[in-house]
C-alpha cells in the first residue's frame, strides 16, 4: 500500500485498488456531507430543522465543485469492472 501524503492521495487509492486487482475504475462518488449526517456534532440542530432542509443542503453541498467536495465528503464509493 501507498503512503499517502494529502486527502488527494487517499481519493486515487480506488484507482490503485483496480489497478492492482486488474479492474477498471467505473465511478467514483463522493457523499454524506458530514455537516448533514451529523458527524461534526450538529445532530441536535439537524433534528430540529425541517427535513426539506436539511435535503436542500444536502443537494446544494453535492453542486460543489469537486475540489471542494473532495475535502468536504466523508464516504466514498467506487464501481469497478472486468476490463473487455
Amino acid at each position: 500500500m501507498p503512503a499517502y501524503s494529502s486527502y488527494e492521495d487517499y481519493l486515487a487509492h480506488p484507482v490503485f485498488l483496480a489497478a492492482r486487482a486488474g479492474l477498471v475504475l467505473e465511478r467514483l462518488t463522493l457523499s454524506a456531507n458530514p455537516l448533514t449526517s451529523g458527524h461534526v456534532k450538529t445532530e441536535f440542530f439537524l433534528r430540529r430543522m425541517p427535513r426539506p432542509l436539511v435535503d436542500g443542503l444536502e443537494q446544494l453541498s453535492g453542486k460543489l465543485p469537486s475540489r471542494l467536495k473532495k475535502r468536504l465528503f466523508a464516504q466514498i464509493a467506487a464501481r469497478f469492472r472486468r476490463p473487455g
